[in-house]
Formats: C-alpha cells, sequence, structure tokens
C-alpha cells in the first residue's frame, strides 16, 4: 500500500500538480485503502489521532518562529537591526562585512531558520556589500554561510522538532546542544 502511495506522490508531482494536493492525494490513498485489514481507517480513528500528533507545543514554537521572522520582514525591523550592529563594529576595517555576519547571527536566533534569515538579511546586506566593493562571489558566499549561524544558537527550529521527536525536555535540548556540539 505505502509503495501505491510513493507512486501516487511521485506521478503527481511529475505532472505538475501542487505539492499540497500531491501530498493530500497520496495520504487520501493511505486512508481509504491503508491499514492493517487493507480496507482503510475509521474516520472516528483519524481525528483523534491527528490530534493527539499535532497538540504539541514544540510544533506552536516553530510556527511563532516561522511568524516572528515574517513580522521582522514584513516590518522592516531587519533594516534597523542591521544599522543597530553598524553602529557598533562598522566602523572597523571590512565591517560591513561582519556586519553582515553578526546581523544573520542575531537574526536567525530569532527566527529560527537559516532560509529565513538569507532571504531577510541577505536582501538588505548584499546590495549594501556590493555597495562597498565586495565581489558578487565573495559576497554570495559571506551570506550564504552567515545565514547558517541561527541554527548554532538555541533555540533553533532543527533543534526543536529533535527535542520533539526524541522527547527531550526544551530546557535539555539547549543544555546538550552546548556540552555534545
Amino acid at each position: 500500500m505505502i509503495y501505491i502511495a510513493l507512486i501516487i506522490l511521485v506521478a503527481t508531482l511529475t505532472m505538475g500538480v501542487p505539492v499540497t494536493v500531491s501530498f493530500m492525494s497520496s495520504c487520501a490513498w493511505l486512508i481509504y485503502f491503508g491499514g492493517p485489514d487493507k480496507l482503510g481507517y475509521p474516520p472516528s480513528q483519524l481525528l483523534p489521532y491527528g490530534y493527539n500528533q499535532m497538540n504539541s507545543v514544540s510544533l506552536i514554537a516553530i510556527a511563532m518562529f516561522i511568524l516572528a521572522g515574517g513580522i521582522m520582514e514584513r516590518g522592516r525591523i531587519a533594516e534597523k537591526l542591521i544599522d543597530m550592529v553598524d553602529v557598533f563594529v562598522g566602523h572597523i576595517k571590512g565591517g560591513i562585512g561582519v556586519v553582515a555576519v553578526i546581523s544573520c547571527a542575531v537574526f536567525g536566533s530569532i527566527c529560527g531558520a537559516a532560509c529565513a534569515t538569507l532571504s531577510c538579511i541577505g536582501a538588505i546586506m548584499f546590495p549594501r556589500l556590493r555597495e562597498n566593493g565586495y565581489p558578487m562571489g565573495h559576497a554570495c558566499a559571506l551570506m550564504a554561510n552567515a545565514s547558517l549561524l541561527g541554527l548554532l544558537i538555541p533555540p533553533n527550529a532543527t533543534l526543536i522538532v529533535f527535542a520533539w521527536i526524541s522527547g527531550i525536555r526544551p530546557w535539555l535540548q539547549a543544555c546538550c546542544f552546548f556540552f555534545f556540539r
């Protein structure tokens, strides 16, 4: 049964069906024709099971990280963050690169995702780096590597998912990160 669901998923994605609809069709196949007796799952079992799996503070924390990143991007808070970092380290030699790295670290620790950091801080800092004479390759490499700094500063979305799956308490998650890196 799972092989048929995977075939449905790959076929719908190949045909150009939106990703959400592709996964929904694959899951619908498993719901209606899956289960231990191949007769499908009873609807009375699906809703409570799905609620229990999704009723998690960890998953809400990830959604809030994404929301915080979106608010910072739309509210132009990231520009003010960059200007604040620029006041402290912008005057030293190579300061614009240092500003980019520190801004990515701070923003990444707030929003918890490297992609959001790169899209928000990178969109602001890349033109500034180019104006200050950084070659395009150096500016791209600097922003790509600096955006990953948020993943090293707990809490972040990856560590929250790890803690949720493994059952580690959130305060232990930060301690484990510092002791076992």
